[in-house]
């Protein structure tokens, strides 16, 4: 149902409804970005499919808020949702489940004439046009949106944590190689040891067979890698799966989604899911096979033939997203600083924001660290104990 109200003090208007389609008209999308500024997250064919996975698996009520002037021309395009967690409180957030790097709101020119008071009101009238919540938790936000400052920027209350990491693509492979090329030697040396083995071989899916291959070698890595590092099998969160899936159907026939492998021989060693989008290539999610592959790199020499490829594509960015890995600092020349807003709105909302505070207050300390390593192991060991019940009961 479309519903809209009007912004205090203001010509401008919020529309809302719990379908992106009803927005089709003045949504970008991944092919037709317009006048507007946004990262792939926050197109209507991301979206759609979140909507369709994630959003039906966890039960969120999406609210996509448009500010438009009379005319209905857009300034600015917000894709939120209310979700109810164990506790029973009531979450309004963007669209996210663990699968969007960056969190911000589509953007039109008009919104450099926003003043921060302005920004106030406007988030006044999205709560009150939104079904009940009790805290607004908006996190991984950057404070431009491309070349257009962030307008909520003056509603920012914390940084977060983590920052997201880019590298300018290089003219050429060989200026690449030659100057940006970390641990050279090292990577060579990887290289033709792994080519002592078989023939090695950098594939990019093409068919839906190949990428139904690189999927499920994907999906088993990345697996045992959160499980290793977390205790928590992570591919496991509510309708994760079915997202890369279904993304996978509808957006890699156009070549929005790109999946790749490092293959020796037959054997998939490595694989890369993410998404090519206009001049900036989104590295998001790489996986690498276990055992005495490991030695070799292999997960190193594939993010490398990416980004080769993505130069000879005319790629201008290569987006190694969030985290704060050693490895992206060596490729990346530049930082995006992430930002949260926490604005609770009941009472059960100013409980929850005063825990989230003391949690991010231990998070730096020696128990805090400890407490986290037994978890995971914990975690990791009953993950273990799971895995050998299921294959003692296979046929």
């Amino acid at each position: 149902m479309i519903r809209s109200a009007p912004i205090e003090g203001s010509s401008l208007v919020i529309v809302a409804s719990d379908l992106c389609r009803d927005f089709a008209a003045i949504w970008p999308t991944m092919a037709n970005r317009g006048s507007a500024r946004a990262f792939v997250f926050q197109t209507a064919d991301f979206l759609n499919v979140w909507c369709d996975t994630i959003g039906l698996a966890r039960g969120t009520q999406p609210l996509f808020v448009a500010v438009v002037d009379q005319d209905g021309v857009p300034h600015a395009l917000f894709p939120l949702g209310i979700e109810k967690r164990r506790s029973g409180l009531k979450v309004l957030s963007f669209l996210d489940g663990g699968v969007s790097d960056y969190n911000a709101p589509v953007l039109f020119p008009h919104v450099k004439d926003w003043s921060p008071s302005f920004v106030g009101k406007l988030w006044d009238a999205i709560a009150s046009i939104a079904p009940p919540f009790d805290i607004a938790v908006v996190e991984k936000m950057p404070d431009r949106v491309f070349d257009i400052d962030n307008p909520l920027m003056p509603l920012i209350t914390a940084r977060y944590p983590h920052s997201g990491y880019v590298m300018r693509l290089p003219g050429s492979v060989d200026e690449f190689v030659a100057k940006r090329l970390p641990r050279a030697q090292d990577t060579r040396r990887k290289l033709r040891k792994l080519g002592e083995r078989g023939t090695v071989t950098f594939r990019i899916a093409s068919t839906s067979a190949e990428r139904e291959e690189m999927l499920d070698a994907m999906m088993r890595q990345k697996s045992r890698r959160y499980i290793e590092t977390t205790g928590v099998d992570g591919m496991e969160r509510p309708g994760y799966r079915a997202f890369f899936r279904q993304a996978a159907l509808d957006l890699a026939p156009q070549g929005h989604v790109h999946i790749s492998s490092l293959n020796l021989d037959a054997s998939v060693l490595a694989v890369h899911w993410g998404y090519k989008d206009d001049s900036r290539f989104y590295y998001m999610m790489p996986s690498f096979e276990e055992g005495e592959w490991v030695r070799f790199s292999p997960g190193r020499h594939l993010l490398n033939y990416l980004i080769e490829w993505a130069i000879g594509a005319g790629m201008k960015e290569f987006d190694q997203g969030l985290g704060d890995e050693d490895y992206k600092k060596e490729y990346c020349d530049a930082a995006i600083t992430l930002h949260q807003i926490e604005t609770p709105r009941t009472l059960r909302g100013q409980v929850d924001l005063l825990v989230r505070k003391l949690k991010m207050s231990l998070r730096d300390t020696l128990v805090w660290h400890s407490l986290k390593r037994l978890r995971t192991a914990w975690r990791s060991a009953n993950s273990e104990k799971v895995r050998t019940a299921r294959r003692g009961r296979a046929p």
